[in-house]
């Protein structure tokens, strides 16, 4: 699997592409010898994707702190 991540409009924006099974490796081959029978099997997937994400971040809060504020809330609950 490969993937490049890029960081645009002050890394609010980020830009992600991606593909899996490159070098379409994913295959499977199997022999079976069962009372003088032998059977062989050869599987290959369809397992290359291709895959382009865009995600922006809206908010100035960091997750940090957001988990941070919960736990004390919870202590606070907890009478600690």
């Amino acid at each position: 699997n490969l993937s490049i991540r890029k960081g645009l409009i002050n890394n609010k924006l980020n830009l992600t592409v991606g593909m899996n099974d490159v070098f379409y490796t994913l295959k499977s081959r199997n022999t079976v010898n069962y009372l003088n029978m032998q059977s062989s099997t050869f599987t290959s997937f369809d397992s290359q994707r291709f895959k382009v994400n865009l995600m922006y971040n809206f908010g100035k809060i960091k997750v940090q702190q957001r988990k941070t504020k919960s736990n004390e809330e919870e202590s606070k609950r907890l009478g600690r």
